[in-house]
């Protein structure tokens, strides 16, 4: 649904990642994709996007940490 979806980053505007209502999504330029699951309660804050890898933020509000989420770009 695009009304739950914020937080976009990328290389892009054929390569954005995105916070979606169920996990990290990707926009490669024509479908929007969820990428990586995450628990209702853990959002995707920000990304650190390298030449082949990408690292996401995911605050769990719940349990006051923090999760990485490593990704390698293609």
């Amino acid at each position: 649904n695009i009304k739950n979806i914020s937080h976009f980053t990328g290389r892009n505007e054929k390569d954005l990642f995105y916070h979606a209502n169920d996990g990290i999504g990707h926009y490669d330029g024509s479908d929007l994709k969820t990428i990586f699951k995450l628990d209702y309660n853990v959002g995707f804050s920000d990304a650190v996007i390298f030449e082949k890898d990408v690292y996401f933020v995911c605050p769990n509000l719940d349990k006051n940490i923090f999760i990485i989420v490593h990704g390698k770009l293609q």
